[in-house]
């Protein structure tokens, strides 16, 4: 503005400004000796020569200075305040697996810079790619065209994968036995190769292998977190029992003599007529015709069984 005084004209100026909701913006006026400053909304002071406006909406402040001689001249400056962005950050998922991501979008804004930049696949950008190790929030700064800026914020839950143990009711079987397999640790379960298995889902399973295999399962918590553990089943062979006899046609009242082997423990039955029920060679002296049963053990533990008959012809 210009100010008629009795020792000339001087020109005080008062900038119009362009500012962000809730600023903190100073206002300086020059060419007088004392001001006053109106209206007084947002203002810290009403007079001198600077003050400090906050304006919360567009306004006009006006500004009259007075010389020495009391003369007096105004002006005004227009500030125009921005609104603030309103900035949102949501991620794809606010909880994910140990080593999963999950994508964060921001919006609201032009430029966004992120942090802290832990476990994000970059620092700026309106999405980002998180990968933390551990639970964390982060923080996006969103500044729009008129340089106003707001921040929000988006929190990630970690969670770990679950332990999964699985209980063998026979790790080690023979061959044509059978094993149950339960799993423990998860919700949800998987169970490959499906060989020799009664089923491939489920926490508990029946497997018959013929020979040694190894079983994962696969599960899922509830958290839709994944881990997986395995199991090895060894498969004994069966032994392979090979029976004889001196003489297995006899006359009553004479004996013979049965022998076993392919095994290491020999059990014989029915008992009748034998010298012992156990042992790899008996003494028979039946009174009547009839087929013995011998069950071969191994070292292993595992059986199997061979029949010999023996024929017993009466006296003429």
């Amino acid at each position: 503005f210009f100010f008629q005084a009795e020792d000339g004209i001087r020109d005080y100026k008062v900038t119009g400004v362009q500012t962000c909701a809730l600023p903190i913006l100073t206002l300086t006026a020059t060419g007088a000796v004392s001001y006053s400053w109106s209206p007084s909304t947002g203002l810290s002071a009403t007079s001198g020569s600077s003050v400090i406006a906050t304006p919360s909406s567009n306004i006009t402040y006006t500004v009259t200075g007075t010389n020495g001689t009391n003369c007096s001249a105004s002006t005004s400056t227009f500030v125009k305040v921005n609104p603030i962005p309103i900035v949102n950050a949501v991620p794809s998922s606010s909880a994910i697996c140990l080593s999963s991501s999950a994508i964060i979008t921001a919006s609201g804004a032009q430029n966004y810079s992120w942090s802290p930049s832990t476990g994000l696949s970059a620092s700026t950008g309106n999405s980002v790619t998180a990968n933390p190790a551990s639970a964390i929030t982060y923080t996006v700064t969103g500044t729009d065209v008129n340089g106003c800026s707001a921040s929000s914020q988006a929190s990630l839950i970690v969670n770990p994968p679950p332990v999964i143990s699985i209980a063998s009711t026979n790790p080690v079987i023979c061959l044509g036995g059978n094993s149950v397999l339960n799993a423990s640790g998860a919700m949800n379960y998987t169970w490959s190769p499906s060989t020799f298995l009664n089923a491939t889902t489920g926490a508990s399973v029946i497997s018959t292998p013929t020979s040694n295999i190894t079983y994962t399962v696969d599960a899922i918590d509830s958290n839709g977190c994944s881990s997986s553990s395995t199991s090895l089943m060894t498969v004994n062979p069966l032994p392979i029992i090979v029976p004889s006899s001196v003489d297995s046609s006899i006359c009553l009242g004479t004996s013979t003599v049965l022998s076993a082997s392919g095994a290491i423990t020999y059990v014989w039955s029915p008992s009748i007529g034998l010298s012992s029920s156990t042992g790899n060679s008996v003494t028979c002296n039946t009174q009547s015709s009839i087929n013995y049963t011998v069950t071969g053990t191994n070292a292993n533990g595992c059986s199997a069984l061979a029949s010999i008959p023996v024929t017993v012809y009466s006296l003429p």
